[in-house]
């Protein structure tokens, strides 16, 4: 498969449309480009349905323009929610790295009380997060199976640190607001919550320009 030859596929598309959505979606929300052509932040490969999504940021969004390319011809194109899923444990009385010691693997980010947030801020408490995949394309399901699979032979120190400090699995989903199409947990992701004794909190963003 010839990654670059989809990428050009996709470009075209957006460039000279020759679908009537594609110019409905790009009329009202505006891509990023860099050096006089539009940025491609992601691909992703399904090799089960034979297609490649190519991911095209929006201008000043969290979200993105996605065209699907099988077999060198675009099939589809669609809005794409941007999204992050990750374990967060914090505390105001145990440190950092006695929670990084007490989970027994380490985080994709630490902070300690009173470290600087944004310009002005400062965080309240000790805290990491654990991200295994740090793209922001992508389907929240597949993260979140993801990330699971990587806590589950750590279950025993997620639930003994549950009782002594915060811990829970954190979505953000930045939705275009037409095509807001929500988060789906079927009964193997609620077993492996069970399992591990985690409140799931989801943060829903809609954003974008109406489609016409």
């Amino acid at each position: 498969m010839d990654i670059d030859k989809i990428k050009k596929v996709a470009i075209a598309e957006v460039l000279n449309p020759t679908f009537e959505l594609t110019e409905q979606y790009l009329q009202a929300n505006h891509l990023r480009f860099e050096n006089n052509l539009p940025y491609i932040e992601d691909v992703e490969i399904n090799k089960d349905k034979n297609t490649t999504a190519v991911y095209f940021p929006i201008k000043n969004e969290h979200f993105y323009f996605v065209i699907y390319v099988e077999n060198l011809e675009v099939q589809w194109m669609g809005m794409s929610a941007g999204n992050r899923v990750y374990l967060f444990a914090s505390s105001e009385v145990i440190s950092t790295e006695k929670i990084i010691n007490l989970l027994g693997f380490e985080p994709t980010k630490k902070w300690n009380a009173n470290d600087k947030i944004g310009c002005n801020g400062k965080s309240k408490h000790n805290g990491i997060r654990y991200e295994p995949i740090q793209k922001m394309t992508g389907e929240v399901e597949i993260k979140l199976e993801n990330l699971l699979e990587d806590l589950l032979p750590h279950k025993k120190t997620i639930i003994e640190l549950s009782h002594k400090a915060s811990i829970e699995i954190q979505v953000t989903y930045y939705g275009h607001k037409d095509e807001m199409r929500g988060i789906h947990l079927d009964t193997t992701i609620i077993k492996k919550l069970s399992e591990l004794e985690l409140a799931i909190d989801v943060d829903l963003y809609a954003g974008g320009n109406n489609i016409e």
